[in-house]
């Protein structure tokens, strides 16, 4: 198994830190919300009927 470029902690560790400092950032959870909203319209519009020309 190759060794990454850089040391990374375990994710467990970093989940620990994460909860430590009071829960996930504001920031990751608005990108968790924009996320789902794209989501949303990806199968909106995969529903729309295809018009062929």
């Amino acid at each position: 198994m190759p060794r990454p470029s850089r040391w990374l902690p375990p994710k467990n560790e970093f989940y620990e830190k994460v909860r430590d400092r009071g829960g996930t950032p504001d920031a990751e959870k608005r990108l968790r919300k924009q996320v789902v909203k794209l989501a949303e319209m990806i199968e909106a519009i995969r529903a729309l009927p295809v018009q062929h020309n």
